[in-house]
This record gives structure tokens, sequence and C-alpha cells, in this order.
């Protein structure tokens, strides 16, 4: 799923104003999350059971705090997506492979989130460094 996403126009402290940290969802998908009443939250649009709807203001959010956390989640598919085929590309080039079909069946599952879960970490050792300034 690819999904355009906006740079961010305000500074990450006001769209982030609490700690992120790395969660997953019900299938294992790294995500980026933070802490409510100890648990870790990743999507603020359902209740901490996931099963009923919320408003951002259950989790003391704005709607832009709620679509800035949704929209680094998604920019985390797409993210993990280019590295992957970017890897992948230096690599078959190298061994004049053709075709992407080993790829793409190697990095499914739990090599898929190695790699999501690298580049979320590094997503947020850079939001922790900006909010810090």
């Amino acid at each position: 799923m690819k999904t355009k996403t906006a740079s961010l126009q305000t500074s990450i402290a006001d769209m982030f104003p609490f700690a992120l940290e790395e969660t997953s969802d019900v299938h294992g998908k790294p995500m980026a999350g933070f802490v409510h009443q100890g648990i870790v939250i990743h999507d603020p649009t359902v209740t901490e059971c996931g099963r009923f709807a919320a408003t951002p203001d259950l989790y003391g959010m704005t709607e832009a705090q709620v679509l800035a956390l949704m929209q680094l989640n998604s920019t985390l598919d797409e993210a993990t997506e280019s590295a992957i085929n970017a890897g992948s590309l230096v690599i078959q080039r190298h061994l004049g492979i053709t075709t992407g079909d080993i790829a793409g069946a190697y990095f499914t599952g739990e090599s898929r989130e190695q790699i999501e879960s690298a580049i979320l970490l590094y997503a947020l050792t850079e939001i922790a460094r900006m909010q810090a300034a």
C-alpha cells in the first residue's frame, strides 16, 4: 500500500508532544505509538481494546496529532518498501538477475518486519532528537 504523505508543516514537538515508542499491531507489524495509561497506542482512532471508535480527546490529542501519527506509520511502509527495493536492485544488478521473484518471496513476514523495525527505530531516534531541540 503506497500512501502519499505530506511533510510535517509544524514542529515535531507540536505534532508529537509525547514520547513515541516502538510497538506492533495485532499482526506483529512494527508501528510507532505512545503510552496512554500504561498501554502503547499505535492507532488513536480506536479505544485501547481496538474494538470501538475513539475521538482524539480520549488520548488528549488533537486531530492534527492523530493524523501525524497515522502518517508516520504509513510513511514507515513506504520507507520499508523503498529500502527493500533499492537494496534488492543493487544485488540483482550485480548478479545479473532480471526478475525480482526471489526478493519478493524473501522479503515477507519476519525478514520484512526486521527491516521495518530498524527503519522505525531510526525514525523514532530522529523524532526524539528533534523533540529535545
